[in-house]
């Protein structure tokens, strides 16, 4: 037996030792990978972390994943182990996929491809990885030349297996986001739609047909319950599309049901998606509310699609008149952006990454979504931009005013017009709704909260705070804990 199909058994065997619950099955998980690190061999660490990270539920300790997936590359790469160096680079773009890092999946995969090394069933999966990257990077007519070169040239019309699922779904997923982009509909993958563009109903129909073919295909991939379940969940968005809302909510209580149990990641999934699918049958207020609840999972697990969730709430809630809460969920949606883009930054600075990932991608800063509110002038739109960037900085109103070149007087007043309050009251709505994140889903200590928005002093803070949410600190985290 070889070294990798020992490891694998003992994977087997710790499974099935731990049973299908989530907590026992991450002990498992854990278990076997410090059995893997204790091992003396450094190939065969790195044949056992590739066992690992065969799992999906492994990845969800992103951190760690990656630096176990880059250590067990640079491994392989020196013992000449090319077929397992590609898969580590597969393993490491569904890493980065999986954690939103989309700028730095497309730069691996598109770089992996080059490669004449790769196994057929490799380069599948490193393209539907770059499908998926250049889809979230709005890049539709790329991912869409990507889906037919890379993936429907070699499924074309073969029979159906099991290993063709999730191209089938990922391919069907993408149709939809091509049919709301021909409609228009902004959802949660659909963030840059201009409002002059008009609709296209033939490419929206053309779109939603084909959604329907890869359904079909789908459906006869899925041969274990969880696959004919995850074939469930495309049917649900296809019946949205279709303005069919009772019997898409009628599977999405089904899956609710199937799900309980299942990583969060999938809870996730199942909420975005319905969210979009009542989106799209104008149902707002309960679009907002599956959305809010995937938005809470994406922070609490640090997964990739509270992005799109956490923007899609910003314009929701500017819709249904909660222009307080659109800004929140706007700012907070900036906030992303900036820690994203930030960590995306260091796969393409670190020389020891140079061989996965290359030079950085030349359009690394990602695009500015459609404006939240149509109606405010673009230095108003510019100066709000530049506060919530640098909400830790003292708010300087004639240096703010010379940057958006506007007088101050006119500032303060597109100010008041737009927000209903004054600049300084603006800025601290913003501050102290950062201030509640932080409180809700970290630890950090109040006087850390406090410095991380500027302020010197903790007392400063707290009259602020309680301020604009009329309670202290202390309480409003009570509230959260409880």
């Amino acid at each position: 037996m070889s070294t990798s199909d020992a490891w694998s058994q003992r994977l087997r065997d710790l499974q099935m030792n731990m049973g299908a619950a989530l907590q026992p099955m991450a002990q498992g998980l854990q278990t076997f990978r410090d059995e893997v690190l204790a091992c003396a061999s450094p190939l065969s660490r790195a044949e056992g972390l590739l066992v690992l990270y065969g799992q999906p539920a492994s990845m969800q300790q992103y951190d760690q994943a990656m630096a176990d997936l880059r250590l067990a590359r640079q491994t392989f790469c020196a013992n000449k182990r090319q077929h397992e160096e590609n898969q580590c680079l597969v393993l490491i773009a569904a890493c980065l996929r999986l954690r939103g890092h989309m700028q730095a999946c497309f730069a691996v995969t598109e770089r992996a491809l080059k490669s004449q090394a790769l196994a057929s069933t490799q380069r599948m999966q490193l393209a539907l990885y770059g499908l998926q990257a250049l889809a979230s990077l709005l890049r539709y007519d790329e991912a869409d030349h990507w889906a037919q070169h890379y993936i429907l040239s070699v499924l074309g019309a073969a029979p159906a297996r099991p290993e063709h699922l999730d191209f089938w779904l990922a391919l069907g997923f993408f149709r939809l986001q091509q049919q709301a982009r021909a409609l228009n509909n902004q959802t949660s993958i659909t963030l840059d739609i201009p409002p002059e563009r008009p609709p296209n109903e033939a490419a929206a129909l053309a779109y939603l047909a084909e959604a329907r073919v890869c359904l079909a295909r789908a459906s006869s991939c899925a041969e274990s319950e969880i696959n004919r379940e995850r074939t469930q969940l495309l049917e649900m968005a296809v019946l949205g599309c279709e303005g069919q809302l009772r019997a898409a909510t009628a599977v999405y209580e089904n899956l609710k049901q199937c799900w309980r149990e299942k990583p969060p990641h999938y809870v996730g999934g199942l909420e975005i998606n319905f969210g979009n699918v009542l989106k799209v049958c104008g149902s707002d207020a309960q679009a907002y509310q599956a959305l809010s609840r995937a938005a809470e999972l994406g922070e609490r697990h640090g997964l990739g699609f509270v992005h799109g969730a956490t923007y899609s709430l910003a314009r929701l809630a500017q819709a249904l008149g909660r222009h307080e809460a659109a800004m929140t969920h706007y700012a907070r949606f900036m906030v992303l952006n900036h820690d994203l883009q930030r960590t995306t930054y260091q796969w393409f600075t670190d020389q020891d990454d140079l061989a996965t990932f290359g030079q950085a991608p030349e359009a690394a800063v990602p695009q500015h979504p459609a404006r939240l509110v149509e109606s405010k002038p673009p230095y108003l739109q510019q100066a709000e931009k530049l506060v919530l960037q640098n909400l830790a900085q003292p708010l300087k109103m004639d240096e703010l005013a010379k940057r958006v070149k506007v007088s101050r007087r006119t500032l303060e007043a597109a100010m008041k017009k737009y927000e209903n309050m004054s600049p300084l009251a603006w800025v601290r709505h913003q501050r102290m709704a950062h201030a509640a994140h932080l409180l809700q889903h970290t630890d950090a200590p109040l006087k850390a909260v406090a410095q991380d928005l500027g302020y010197a002093h903790v007392s400063s803070f707290i009259r602020d705070f309680k301020k604009v949410f009329g309670e202290l600190p202390s309480q409003r985290k009570k509230h959260f804990m409880d």
